[in-house]
């Protein structure tokens, strides 16, 4: 479900300039640990294992070479 929302979430966000296409994977990053930290929270017996949190790290690697989300060396070219 946090894979799917993810997901569906990048899709609507944009860069932190105003021309700036697509986020940071890092950004995309902070923001599931805020989420994450919400939910646990929230509700006390969420958790997450590392087997369960290693499909969220490869969506964001799979966004980021889809170029959904932008990396260092070409977010640099952009500005």
């Amino acid at each position: 479900m946090i894979i799917r929302f993810v997901d569906t979430t990048v899709k609507h966000i944009h860069g932190r300039r105003y021309d700036a296409p697509v986020p940071l994977p890092t950004s995309i990053r902070v923001e599931i640990r805020v989420l994450l930290s919400a939910l646990t929270f929230d509700f006390p017996k969420f958790n997450l294992s590392k087997y369960e949190c290693s499909p969220i790290d490869a969506l964001v690697d799979g966004l980021a070479a889809e170029r959904k989300l932008l990396r260092g060396r070409e977010r640099e070219q952009f500005q």
